[in-house]
């Protein structure tokens, strides 16, 4: 049964007081645009993300200063003066013709850039072994790639590969389980009618912890996620044909495993199939949902979706009318996960 915590309070005290180790992802969208509004000062925020205001000096032409005022974000550097992206300066230029003309204002080259139509998902673990399941997330295949690899190639239409004639090319195919991932994700906008402006969709959220988390879930006394028993299917080899690979290579067997199905008319496909599930740890105790983090939890969007995948959520916000919001959204979820128990 998936349940939910939230707490209200700065994100920094409130995870300084919970239990080490105790989530086992996290999702979160930070405060960003500010399309939020705390009702805070703002000088309750860290200062890694500030707002810089200067003067940028346009060059002296006719007795006069030319300066211009112009807002940057910037991310602090290792020093007090920060690091400030996309920053510029208008280089004087004396006795240019081309400024005089323009009262001494330089016509800038290459200031336009194409609006930016994408965001960024980061992907950010604790060391480098991690637990990950690729299978829960797996996409379909595009169409016009599956029309592609189903043509059967005729005899002669190509050259033989690697010593083989074209007649062991058979039909191919894709794996029937669907592909990997992809790093592009394309996903609507979703609405929301209540006075939260920075929500994300929901279907964003999914994939971060179908490929983190474990569906069968953790262990209670240690927390180590239960892993995914899988099996890939293959066809045995029947002695009747040869491979140019070098013998005991996988590509050797992989090619032999092909050939093998094409000569009785079939596609070898490496589909992978779920036995099951099985713990990580030495432990027997059985196993209860995985955990997910939302410290900027706004809406309660990570919270829903984590409900309706069987996980446990916890979020923190420094608002609690974002708090109450999220509270109104989440309770249904949870309380129907109840009845079903």
């Amino acid at each position: 049964m998936s349940d939910y915590t939230l707490h209200c309070g700065d994100v920094m005290a409130v995870l300084k007081g919970m239990e080490a180790e105790s989530v086992h992802c996290c999702v979160t969208s930070p405060p960003y645009w500010g399309l939020r509004n705390y009702g805070i000062p703002d000088t309750a925020w860290p200062d890694g993300w500030r707002w810089e205001q200067h003067r940028v000096k346009a060059g002296n032409q006719g007795g006069r200063d030319k300066e211009a005022w112009r807002q940057e974000t910037g991310q602090q550097g290792h020093d007090k003066d920060g690091n400030f992206l996309n920053d510029a300066v208008w280089q004087p230029c004396p006795g240019c013709p081309k400024c005089d003309l323009n009262d001494g204002l330089v016509l800038r080259r290459g200031s336009w850039r194409p609006t930016t139509a994408h965001e960024y998902v980061f992907m950010l673990t604790k060391s480098e072994c991690y637990y990950s399941d690729g299978d829960a997330v797996r996409e379909l295949h595009k169409h016009s790639k599956v029309t592609h690899q189903s043509q059967t190639i005729p005899d002669g239409a190509s050259e033989a590969f690697m010593g083989h004639p074209p007649t062991n090319l058979g039909r191919c195919g894709n794996n029937p389980s669907g592909r990997n991932l992809r790093s592009v994700w394309e996903i609507p906008t979703h609405a929301f009618p209540d006075a939260h402006f920075a929500t994300f969709p929901p279907r964003l959220v999914e994939p971060c912890i179908k490929s983190s988390t474990s569906e069968a879930g953790v262990c209670p006394i240690c927390g180590a996620q239960w892993a995914r028993v899988t099996e890939d299917s293959s066809t045995p080899h029947d002695g009747k044909t040869t491979s140019a690979y070098g013998a005991g290579s996988a590509a050797n067997r992989l090619a032999l495993a092909r050939q093998a199905a094409r000569k009785r008319g079939d596609e070898y496909q490496k589909q992978t199939q779920t036995l099951g599930w099985r713990p990580t740890c030495e432990h027997s105790a059985d196993p209860v949902p995985a955990t997910i983090l939302d410290p900027f939890c706004g809406s309660g969007t990570a919270g829903l979706v984590a409900l309706r995948l069987g996980r446990d959520f916890v979020g923190l916000d420094i608002k609690q009318e974002y708090l109450d919001m999220a509270d109104r959204r989440l309770r249904p979820v949870a309380d129907q996960g109840r009845l079903r128990l």
